[in-house]
């Protein structure tokens, strides 16, 4: 038998003639029968179909092209669904703020003073906040968000 080395070394010149460019019929009779398995034939001539997302179909030449309806209409929903996900948002941290409360303790003293101070002071100021909050999503109507975040706050 051959050793492992020099199986090794046919086996890249067979794969380094098989994938070079150039005269491929004369490089394809130097391989051996037995290397014939490691060949790959990439030009079988098979239509494969595009890659989803790769091609872009463009719409009528007024702009009014029902993409770019669902464009908007995409931006729209997304504006909804964070504007959900901000007034959402403080009903996210009662957990830890219950905790907190829970683990000062009912006995007056520096810690449960600060910490209740501190719970007041931030929804106070997330309450200042709620305007500059929402005005990032100017295509969705944010009454009710804006609400939601008042209350989770209160």
């Amino acid at each position: 038998g051959k050793s492992p080395v020099a199986i090794l070394a046919q086996v890249l010149v067979a794969a380094h003639l098989a994938f070079s460019p150039g005269r491929h019929e004369t490089r394809r009779a130097m391989v051996s029968p037995a290397m014939k398995k490691w060949e790959f034939n990439l030009d079988c001539g098979a239509k494969l179909p595009s890659a989803l997302g790769s091609t872009m179909h463009m719409g009528d030449s007024d702009g009014s092209s029902v993409a770019m309806k669902n464009k908007k209409d995409n931006i729209k929903a997304l504006q909804e669904k964070k504007a959900w996900e901000v007034a959402l948002g403080p009903i996210k941290q009662v957990g830890m703020q219950l905790f907190m409360l829970w683990m000062s303790g009912s006995s007056p003293g520096i810690f449960s003073v600060m910490i209740m101070s501190m719970l007041i002071s931030s929804s106070v100021s997330q309450l200042g906040q709620l305007t500059t909050a929402f005005e990032k999503f100017d295509q969705v109507e944010t009454v009710l968000q804006k609400l939601v975040f008042a209350l989770t706050l209160v």
